[in-house]
């Protein structure tokens, strides 16, 4: 069986792994630079739009550590003493956004 990532050559690899990660940061500094266009149109809304992001991002992650990961621990931990049936560890995100409710 051929291998690519043996046999092909490096610069070859390159161009072509690298490509798609390549065009795929450039959308997205284009993105950037085209939403902070518009909402730099926005006003006051607009730069408060900016500066919220990273405090709901952080809101966002500390839910998962506090919630979500503890919830997902506790199902599989129960499905292994075999109390409960497996598809409960579907529900962890369902009941740790209730519970954040």
């Amino acid at each position: 069986m051929n291998n690519p990532m043996k046999e092909a050559p490096v610069n070859k690899l390159m161009l072509k792994m690298g490509t798609p990660i390549i065009l795929s940061m450039m959308m997205q500094a284009l993105y950037n630079i085209v939403d902070s266009a518009f909402v730099s149109n926005m006003g006051a809304n607009g730069e408060m739009a900016l500066n919220a992001g990273p405090q709901s991002f952080v809101i966002s992650i500390l839910r998962q550590f506090v919630l979500v990961i503890p919830v997902a621990f506790v199902f599989s931990n129960l499905v292994i003493a075999g109390t409960t049936f497996k598809s409960i560890i579907w529900f962890t995100f369902i009941i740790a956004e209730m519970l954040t409710r």
